[in-house]
């Protein structure tokens, strides 16, 4: 199973509320103090007696509540802002942010936490079903990331888009589990979100498969972009394809 990290940082807000990269340093403190984002999980641990480094970590529909506020929908904001807020002062919230934190690395998890952040994840699909701003994002795994295009299999379609949005965020390599958020801007573009999610076993990463680039580049030359198009025309699998100009971080 692979799912959403239920978790996005500080930077994730920043270009939620302007994908162009302007929004200033002091965003996402402004967002805080006006109620249209919950205040995060800040972690400050200690060794020795010494700080050990900080972090925030911010419940995911945050991002969904950032996206309201560049529509200019406040109110919405808010509603996601105080559900973000509930799911934050929840135990089993802030035990995955320390264990997200001590590990830096979704791979890591214990298997206990895993399942923890699949319970998470299924709390914030429902709450963002409920309050009908965002869209849940598509969640899978790259089965192919040869020559300038990424495939990323998800239960129900195959997505294809520009191997550079997968480079940019570490995760161009087969077995990769990666969630993909699209988002229509008011000036009818669209911006295209990539992230790291949650794979929570091997057992489960269908299509999967060990890194061969020369098996790979064979296979490329009869499963280009053109060519999963004409399997999806035909009926055999459905496909997305995301359009290489897209914004994504």
């Amino acid at each position: 199973m692979v799912i959403e990290n239920p978790f996005v940082t500080r930077e994730d807000l920043r270009e939620a509320l302007d994908p162009s990269g302007r929004s200033p340093a002091t965003a996402v403190r402004r967002l805080r103090e006006a109620g249209l984002i919950s205040h995060g999980i800040e972690l400050r641990p200690h060794r020795r007696g010494r700080l050990r480094g900080a972090a925030v970590y911010y419940c995911a529909l945050n991002l969904d509540a950032a996206e309201a506020v560049r529509d200019g929908d406040e109110e919405a904001a808010r509603q996601l802002a105080r559900a973000a807020a509930s799911v934050e002062a929840s135990t089993a919230a802030r035990s995955l942010a320390e264990a997200l934190f001590e590990v830096r690395d979704l791979r890591e998890l214990p298997a206990s936490k895993r399942k923890a952040a699949s319970t998470l994840a299924a709390r914030i699909m429902r709450v963002r079903n409920r309050l009908a701003h965002g869209v849940n994002p598509l969640v899978g795994l790259v089965v192919d990331a040869d020559g300038d295009f990424g495939t990323v299999q998800t239960d129900h379609e195959t997505v294809v888009l520009p191997r550079a949005t997968l480079r940019a965020r570490g995760l161009d390599w087969p077995g990769a589990p990666v969630a993909i958020r699209a988002h229509s801007l008011r000036t009818g573009a669209m911006v295209h979100y990539v992230d790291e999610a949650l794979a929570l076993d091997d057992d489960d990463r269908h299509g999967a498969r060990p890194f061969d680039p020369f098996a790979m580049r064979a296979e490329r030359r009869g499963r280009r972009v053109e060519a999963l198009v004409e399997e999806a025309l035909a009926g055999r699998e459905p496909i997305r394809l995301l359009a290489p100009l897209a914004i994504a971080r």
